[in-house]
């Protein structure tokens, strides 16, 4: 498996991690699970946005190989990014516009704007945690943040450039705790606070896991199945302290442990060498190629199948449902995957490619279209 291979391995666990959290969830109003294990899968959810995050910043690393400094860099990384994700994100929250629609909970227009836009949404109910209209779509906010901080230090040479974009978010994060302290791990109720929530500096630390890639940081296969194993290791540790100690809202030493483990795996991940890819791993490989399809459009099969659940078998067998639903939502987003996002990126690039250049892009007009995993 190579090193891009092995990172689509992870992305794919991240979103299966995500999707688990959201079954458990949606379940938990009838099927009588406790606090715990609500915060279990609470976690298990974070974990694999977390690990989102991480790779972001390494696949940024990694595709802009060459274009920090050139002229147009920063447009072109954009609209690549543009492409990736804002058509896919768009329909998913659409699709959710019209089913609020049809209950007559069309949500506001402002609130439409500031989704589609990618801004923060502060809810008019006090003390209401931000959320788009597709609610897994906070994730995107924070994802557009980060490429657009990324861009800005484009202009510089890359290692004066992702020395400033540390030193900024570094900075962004330290001006936060003025309101609202590393100590409070709550959800961001204000659009300052949420900007400057610690969880960025994950993409910071995606940065510094792809530099260090670069400059040959390599582990032999047998010391990347060790790593492995102290990583399984510490992933139980931390998740039975979730379960069995922890309150919901996890101490700002725990929320780092989960934070350096999620570091911890994207980096076995880059580090780890070349070896051949097996039957076993394409599928893992391809499901986290559809990772972000998975991500954007498996609550609609989650809320779909706990209606039709709860009308024909009532109350009764969370367990059968949470079997059920997972790879239900799985194959939903596979679907969208092959139907959907594939042929639209591809278009969407092939129509990018051909545009006029800009007189600034010209000298490097034959500039390859990087095809990078970033996200979900």
């Amino acid at each position: 498996m190579n090193r891009l291979a092995s990172i689509q391995v992870l992305r794919g666990v991240a979103a299966v991690l995500v999707v688990v959290d959201h079954a458990l969830a949606w379940s938990a109003p009838w099927a009588g699970y406790s606090d715990r294990i609500v915060a279990t899968a609470e976690h298990v959810g974070l974990v694999g946005v977390w690990v989102f995050f991480v790779i972001s910043g390494y696949i940024m690393v990694r595709t802009t190989d060459g274009e920090f400094g050139r002229p147009g860099a920063r447009v072109r990384f954009l609209l690549k990014r543009i492409v990736r994700i804002v058509p896919l994100y768009w329909i998913a929250t659409f699709v959710e516009i019209a089913l609020r629609a049809r209950t007559g909970r069309a949500p506001p227009l402002d609130e439409i704007a500031a989704s589609l836009l990618f801004l923060p949404y502060v809810d008019p109910v006090p003390a209401a945690s931000i959320r788009p209209v597709l609610g897994v779509g906070w994730t995107l906010i924070y994802e557009m943040f980060f490429y657009v901080m990324f861009a800005l230090v484009m202009v510089w040479r890359r290692q004066r450039g992702l020395s400033i974009l540390a030193l900024i978010m570094l900075a962004i994060v330290a001006a936060g705790t003025l309101l609202k302290p590393l100590s409070d791990t709550s959800s961001p109720t204000t659009v300052a606070t949420y900007i400057s929530d610690p969880i960025i500096l994950l993409f910071t630390l995606g940065v510094l896991v792809g530099r260090c890639s670069e400059a040959g940081v390599q582990a032999p296969w047998a010391t990347t199945l060790a790593l492995i194993k102290a990583g399984v290791a510490l992933a139980l540790a931390i998740a039975m302290f979730v379960a069995f100690v922890a309150p919901a809202q996890s101490p700002l030493a725990w929320r780092s442990a989960f934070w350096l483990l999620c570091v911890a795996a994207v980096a076995v991940c880059a580090f780890a060498g070349q070896d051949r890819e097996t039957a076993w791993q394409r599928p893992l490989v391809w499901l986290g190629d559809a990772s972000y399809s998975i991500y954007l459009f498996h609550f609609f099969w989650i809320i779909g199948f706990n209606k039709l659940w709860l009308a024909l078998v009532g109350e009764r067998a969370p367990l059968a449902f949470v079997i059920l639903a997972v790879p239900g939502a799985i194959a939903v987003g596979c679907i969208v995957h092959v139907v959907l996002e594939r042929p639209l990126t591809a278009w969407l690039g092939r129509r990018l490619s051909r545009r006029p250049a800009s007189a600034d892009e010209r000298p490097v007009r034959g500039a390859r279209v990087l095809q990078d995993p970033s996200v979900p």
